[in-house]
C-alpha cells in the first residue's frame, strides 16, 4: 500500500506545476550600497538550466572554402528556461548548475502583448545580423544599409492589475501604431531612420508637428508631439536595451574630469563588468569619425561595440550642472542580462563607488527628502517634459 502510495505520489509531482508550492525570494529594493533591503514572495514558474551538449559538425555546413573536421571534439551548447514541474524542483533542488526563476525573473513587468511585439523584434533580422557578422569575421566585405523608419512599438505607461494589458500608451499611439513606415516628418522626407535625427534637432520641446506614414499601403496623416530628453543625444531605441542614470556629485574625482574622460571613465567600468558576465564589448577609439543619426547606429568615441561586428552596445549622454553632472546609457543585451539583480550590475555599481566614495548622510537625506519635489515639480510634470515653463 506504502509503495502505491508513493508512487502516485511521484507521478503527481511530475505533472504538477512548481509554482503552485515553490516560491523564491526577489529583490525588490536596494540601498545606496546596492545590497538588498526588501524582497517579496514570487513562485518558482522556470529554472534556467544547461542544454544537451551536441556535436558541432551535424549542425553546420560550409559550401566554398577548406573546411577542417573537429573530430568530435567541439560542443554547441545553449541554455534554456523550461517550466518545471515540482517533481523538477525536487530532483535538481541541490544542483549549482540550475537557478530557479519566478515569471518576473524571465519576463520582467512586460503584458503579453509587449512580450509577443518583443520576440517578434528579436526574430525580425536575426538571421541577416548573423549573417552579417559570419561574413565579416570571415573578411568578406560586407556593409549593413538603414531600411526605412519604421515604427517598433509604442511604449506602455501603465497595464491593468493582472500585467496583461496595456491600459494607458504613450500620446503618440492615438496616431501611430506598430508597423506603421514614417515618409515625412514636420514637413521633410524621411527615407531612413538616419533622417529623423536632424529633422528633430530644429524641434523645440512641445511642439506639435506634422508627420505623414504607411500603414497597410496606405498613406495617413497625423500630429505628434515633441518631448524634452534632459541629456539631450541620438534618438534611442529602447526595447531590447537596459537603461540607467548616474548622478555624480561636485568636486568628486569623476565630476571634475573632463566630459571625454567621465565618457571613458565610466564605459571602461562598464566594459570590465560585462567582460565579466561573458558579454564581448570593446571601447571605439578616441579617433573615429562620429555621424549623425539614432544613438545605436552610429557609435562614437569611448562608446562600446562588439569586437568582431562592430555593432554598438552601450552608449550614453551628459548634462553637467553646477559641477555635478547626470549620465543616462542604454545597453543592448540578452534578456538574461538585462535585470537590474545581475551579478554585472552590482560589479559596475562597485567600480563607480570607487570614482565617487560615499555620500554624507546629511546629503543623502536632502537627497531623499527632495526626489518628491523634483517630481512633482519637474519630472512627472507634462508640461516640463514637454518644455514648457511651469507655475513655481
Amino acid at each position: 500500500m506504502l509503495g502505491f502510495v508513493a508512487i502516485v505520489g511521484v507521478l503527481a509531482a511530475a505533472v504538477v506545476p512548481s509554482k503552485w508550492f515553490v516560491e523564491k525570494d526577489r529583490c525588490v529594493e536596494r540601498d545606496e550600497q546596492n545590497e538588498c533591503i526588501a524582497t517579496e514572495q514570487q513562485p518558482v514558474e522556470f529554472a534556467l538550466v544547461p542544454a544537451d551538449a551536441e556535436a558541432v559538425e551535424p549542425r553546420l555546413a560550409v559550401d566554398g572554402t577548406e573546411v577542417f573536421p573537429s573530430d568530435g571534439e567541439i560542443y554547441f551548447v545553449t541554455i534554456r528556461q523550461p517550466k518545471i514541474t515540482l517533481l523538477d524542483w525536487l530532483v535538481t533542488r541541490q544542483s549549482p548548475a540550475v537557478k530557479y526563476m519566478s515569471y518576473t525573473d524571465k519576463f520582467g513587468d512586460q503584458t503579453e502583448e509587449q512580450l509577443l511585439q518583443s520576440g517578434q523584434r528579436q526574430m525580425t533580422g536575426a538571421k541577416d545580423r548573423a549573417t552579417y557578422v559570419a561574413l565579416q569575421a570571415a573578411g568578406f566585405p560586407v556593409d549593413r544599409k538603414e531600411g526605412p523608419a519604421v515604427v517598433d512599438y509604442l511604449i506602455c505607461l501603465e497595464v491593468n492589475d493582472a500585467g496583461t494589458k496595456c491600459e494607458e500608451f504613450v500620446p503618440a499611439a492615438e496616431v501611430l501604431q506598430p508597423d506603421d513606415v514614417i515618409t515625412e516628418l514636420n514637413g521633410q522626407p524621411v527615407d531612413t531612420l538616419d533622417d529623423l535625427s536632424p529633422i528633430l534637432a530644429d524641434v523645440e520641446a512641445g511642439e506639435v508637428i506634422p508627420i505623414t506614414f504607411e500603414r497597410d499601403g496606405e498613406e495617413q496623416k497625423g500630429e505628434v508631439e515633441a518631448v524634452r530628453r534632459f541629456t539631450g543625444g541620438g534618438l534611442v531605441e529602447h526595447g531590447g536595451d537596459l537603461t540607467f542614470a548616474l548622478a555624480v556629485p561636485a568636486g568628486t574625482a569623476l565630476a571634475l574630469a573632463s566630459a571625454a574622460d567621465r565618457y571613458r571613465l565610466i564605459h571602461e567600468a562598464l566594459a570590465e563588468a560585462l567582460l565579466s558576465a561573458g558579454v564581448e564589448v570593446t571601447p571605439v577609439a578616441p579617433d573615429r569619425e562620429t555621424g549623425t543619426g539614432p544613438c545605436f547606429a552610429h557609435p562614437v568615441p569611448w562608446d562600446l561595440v562588439h569586437p568582431v561586428s562592430g555593432l554598438k552596445m552601450a552608449g550614453g549622454a551628459q548634462r553637467r550642472s553646477r559641477g555635478a553632472f547626470l549620465h543616462q546609457g542604454s545597453i543592448r543585451l540578452a534578456k538574461t542580462l538585462r535585470s537590474a539583480s545581475a551579478p554585472w550590475v552590482e560589479a559596475f555599481v562597485s567600480k563607480m563607488a570607487e570614482s565617487v566614495g560615499p555620500l554624507e548622510p546629511e546629503l543623502q537625506n536632502r537627497l531623499a527628502a527632495g526626489v518628491p519635489f523634483l517630481v512633482a515639480t519637474r519630472y512627472g510634470d507634462p508640461l516640463w517634459n514637454a518644455g514648457k515653463e511651469t507655475p513655481d
